[in-house]
């Protein structure tokens, strides 16, 4: 199996996503694509989505898959040199064992370490043993061949160091229902936020506020109809410039010598005309939106990626180098 033909798979609570992505040309080519409704409990509907993937890509079982659930326990530690002593391993476990009072036993724990201004830090994951166990079986069953697992935020990072090398930047990646804010710089993770916040809290809040139909504030949004000055934009997202502002002072009082220097937006951000501009103007800083798709040539009869939740995280796994 070539290693240039990768399958991405991102799991959620409610979907399986997948893309065939084959690397081995200057732009990445898309091959194919698919989302299956399922709920993780059932392991009938999670068996037959793995299943159907798998029937429609033969030969090609290389498979990086991402996990996106609120039971992954996630967090970074920023620490000096002269704080730690000894295995740098055992003291971030037990940091992680005490910053959530878990048993070790019931997790599979990964880390990452980096070094800046002789500071570490360091990203910490655990999976519950049991929720990674049961799908690891349905993946061995349909003959998939698992090169790596990792959080959203291990793809998000990656696309960043890709697309915008040797900068701080502040990622705001907005779903459905939740936005994500993480700051990056090349292969470092400062730090990240989870906000329960997103695109679907912003139709509503026009939609009450317009009197007006969700679907026709979509049409509108999706024809680039809206403007600041004739709609209530900024107070729609009146609650995501309060939590950038929050972050940004967060991410300032631990990291001072080392200010953010642009925002890139993506994911549902991507639909709103003029934001950047607002933003920009809002925070005093360089805005930029951002979709991984600009340098992918796509070769499916797939075209509705707008309804995709995830794609940034499912290009950000597929373009993960596996030695």
């Amino acid at each position: 199996m070539s290693k240039n033909i990768i399958n991405s798979i991102v799991i959620t609570n409610s979907q399986i996503c997948h893309i065939l992505l084959d690397k081995k040309s200057k732009y990445p080519i898309l091959k194919g694509i698919s989302i299956f409704d399922i709920v993780l409990t059932n392991n009938t509907l999670i068996e037959n989505a793995i299943s159907e993937i798998a029937s429609n890509i033969k030969k090609n079982k290389l498979t990086n898959l991402v996990m996106i659930n609120n039971k992954i326990l996630k967090y970074v530690f920023m620490f000096q040199d002269n704080e730690t002593s000894g295995n740098i391993r055992i003291e971030l476990l037990n940091r992680f064992k005490t910053n959530f009072d878990i048993s070790m036993a019931d997790y599979y724990i990964d880390f990452e370490v980096y070094e800046k201004n002789k500071k570490k830090i360091a990203f910490v994951a655990g999976i519950p043993k049991n929720l990674l166990d049961n799908l690891v079986i349905h993946f061995q069953r349909a003959k998939f061949k698992l090169l790596s697992l990792e959080t959203e935020l291990n793809s998000l990072k990656r696309l960043n160091s890709i697309y915008f090398k040797n900068s701080i930047i502040m990622n705001i990646n907005m779903k459905e229902e939740e936005t994500i804010f993480i700051v990056t710089e090349n292969n470092i993770l400062y730090l990240f936020r989870e906000l329960n916040f997103g695109f679907s809290d912003i139709i509503k809040f026009l939609s009450e506020s317009l009197n007006m139909e969700p679907n026709d504030i979509l049409e509108k949004i999706r024809q680039k109809d809206f403007t600041y000055e004739n709609y209530p934009l900024s107070e729609a997202i009146d609650r995501l410039t309060i939590e950038i502002q929050r972050t940004m002072d967060f991410y300032n009082n631990q990291y001072r010598d080392d200010p953010i220097v642009k925002f890139i937006l993506t994911g549902k951000l991507l639909f709103i005309n003029s934001i950047e501009k607002f933003l920009s103007e809002t925070f005093a800083i360089k805005v930029e939106k951002f979709n991984p798709l600009k340098d992918i040539y796509i070769q499916t009869d797939f075209d509705d990626f707008d309804s995709i939740n995830c794609i940034n995280e499912l290009i950000g796994a597929g373009l993960r180098e596996n030695g």
